[in-house]
């Protein structure tokens, strides 16, 4: 087992030589690939990570185990039930983040609000006035319109006040919230309605 791994930590955002703390191995299915996972810390935040290491060689023999590769905690993403404008926008703004360009990233979450307004066919002159709409036609609530119009706001920032930078823990704050409220919208919203005309069609019988 390797003493250390050089992985991405996601909480720091840096690339890190990770002190291995444990590893498991097996084979997998499919093509009968020797598959390692490694339990590591960052040495910097100390935030847990799982990394996974296939050998295409001899079992034994750590030389012949490809480089780790992080695969928990899993870089920020959205459900495939999102459409796939917002979805995109959301992965370029993820990308941007773990490429360290936190205002490009701050940017794209800004832009994937635009693009949540946009697929409810909302008529507003600009993402403001989206917002508002999307909140007095029901689909946000008071709260996440704060999280929106927060959201907006520092997408403005980060786009037209040269004299600022964003912060690396404020661009994930900002995609952490972006996430959630996509996640909201398109997901839990919708999967709540099935839930809700579940509940009463069994009332019914």
């Amino acid at each position: 087992m390797p003493k250390t791994a050089i992985l991405d930590c996601p909480e720091c955002n840096a690339v890190v030589a990770a002190p291995v703390l444990g590893h498991y191995s097996f084979l997998q299915d499919g093509p009968d690939v020797p598959i390692r996972y490694l339990f590591a810390k960052c040495p910097n935040c100390n935030a847990p990570m799982v990394a996974a290491q296939e050998n295409y060689g001899d079992w034994g023999n750590d030389y012949h185990f490809d480089d780790a590769v992080r695969v928990l905690p899993s870089r920020p993403q959205v459900g495939v039930g999102v459409p796939n404008t917002v979805a995109t926008f959301f992965e370029e703004a993820s990308r941007s983040y773990g490429a360290r360009a936190y205002s490009a990233a701050t940017i794209m979450c800004r832009k994937s609000l635009e693009a949540v307004v946009a697929e409810h066919r909302v008529k507003a002159s600009n993402l403001a006035s989206g917002l508002k709409k999307l909140r007095e036609e029901g689909i946000i609530e008071e709260r996440l319109f704060e999280w929106a119009d927060a959201l907006r706001l520092a997408g403005n920032d980060a786009a037209h006040d040269v004299s600022s930078s964003v912060s690396q823990v404020d661009a994930k704050d900002t995609l952490d919230f972006t996430a959630a409220l996509i996640e909201y919208i398109f997901t839990f919203r919708v999967r709540f309605e099935r839930f809700m005309a579940r509940r009463s069609s069994k009332k019914g019988t």
